[in-house]
């Protein structure tokens, strides 16, 4: 269509430049397009832009009826596999425009992987590769270690690398910045804080050089405490002065206790235990007058054993199981009932039968015999007598 309308312009207006048919005799050759070539020689005899004059253009089309499209007008494009807009100058075709998946650039060294081209960056000294193609890298390998030069401390010195092994020589064998830390052949050293001598087991520092205020030595039970480590002797202070695990044992100023065998928490005075700990067995008191009897103790009733059960010294005196005697003054065998005495055995003078109503007569107890009924006196004790007086004329009834 595009090409009948231009063929309709070049009619009206003369279509300049383009070669005119001059011969317009009955016999000429028919030029339908009028582009100066018949139409049998010409390639599209309705296209006065194409005829065996033409100059080739580069537009997919036999623009001068050779039978050759585009040929001397092309651009040579190289495949660009991996997309990262370079191409492979040993993979070219020729085209007009760039063709789907080429490069109008041939300088990719490795077109099967897009991180090699020329516009790529090379960041990485220690990286082998060329990546962007300029035949050159940075990287360099003087001792043959696997480490470039650039990422090591020392590149003539094979065993010393970022992946070297530190040991006690005074050199940086591992390229951290700092010789001999970390040392595989380090000795372990003990914080001393206390500075006697002695190390915290829990404090070790390994090092080439013993670092200040530390020791080989690790069997400080208190670091914070220079009294306290194992050449340290034993007080009695609560505390395990010399690191064995126990306190107090066999410690400088023990106290003194005594042995409590009957386990009434009272002691025997003459078995004296010294220790800084309450010993098993052993109380702080002294006063036990029989340590083999539980109920003998200061602390104890006294009771009628015919024991000191109370260690006053004194035998079933005060006991609490007493019994209760009366003053039999005139020994009758019947004592006062308003004088008594508490005691396990009748005191001499008292008697353990009562209701005495005169006990300085014996003829007046309990166990008394009113035989005469004439006799006024209540000899029995019993509140009453036989005698009668009712007229009061001094003659019983």
């Amino acid at each position: 269509m595009r090409t009948l309308v231009l063929f309709s312009l070049s009619l009206l207006i003369g279509c300049p430049g383009t070669p005119k048919d001059t011969d317009t005799g009955p016999d000429a050759p028919s030029d339908q397009d009028r582009d100066g070539t018949p139409d049998d020689e010409d390639c599209s005899p309705q296209n006065p832009a194409i005829h065996k004059d033409a100059t080739e253009v580069c537009d997919t089309i036999d623009n001068n009826c050779d039978g050759t499209v585009d040929e001397g007008v092309t651009t040579p494009f190289y495949a660009d596999s991996d997309n990262d807009g370079f191409g492979d100058p040993s993979s070219t075709k020729d085209a007009c425009s760039t063709p789907t998946g080429y490069s109008d650039n041939s300088d990719d060294c490795d077109d099967s992987d897009a991180a090699y081209n020329p516009g790529a960056t090379e960041d990485n000294c220690a990286d082998p590769n060329d990546y962007n193609c300029d035949g050159s890298v940075g990287y360099a390998d003087n001792d043959g270690d696997g480490y470039a030069a650039c990422e090591e401390c020392d590149d003539s010195e094979p065993s010393v690398n970022p992946g070297g092994t530190e040991v006690c020589n005074g050199v940086d064998d591992d390229c951290d910045g700092v010789p001999d830390d970390n040392a595989t052949d380090a000795a372990i050293w003990y914080r001393d804080v206390d500075g006697d001598g002695y190390g915290d087991p829990a404090g070790a520092v390994a090092s080439c050089t013993q670092p200040a205020s530390t020791t080989a030595d690790d069997t400080d039970c208190d670091d914070a405490a220079a009294g306290t480590n194992p050449g340290a002797p034993e007080y009695c202070d609560g505390i395990d002065n010399d690191c064995d695990g126990t306190v107090d044992e066999d410690g400088l100023d023990p106290a003194t206790w005594y042995t409590d065998a009957d386990g009434d928490g009272y002691g025997d005075a003459a078995l004296p235990v010294y220790a800084c700990l309450q010993p098993a067995g052993a109380v702080a008191d002294d006063t036990d007058c029989d340590d083999s009897n539980a109920i003998v103790s200061p602390a104890a009733l006294e009771i009628c054993d015919g024991i000191d059960n109370d260690c006053d010294g004194v035998i079933d005196d005060n006991p609490s199981d007493a019994l209760t005697w009366y003053q039999d003054a005139d020994a009758d065998g019947y004592g006062d009932d308003t004088v008594t005495a508490a005691a396990c055995t009748m005191p001499s003078g008292y008697s353990g039968f009562s209701g005495d109503c005169d006990d300085s007569d014996p003829a007046y107890n309990p166990g008394a015999v009113e035989l005469d009924c004439l006799d006024p006196n209540d000899y029995n004790c019993d509140g009453s007598t036989g005698y009668s007086d009712l007229d009061g004329d001094g003659y019983a009834a």
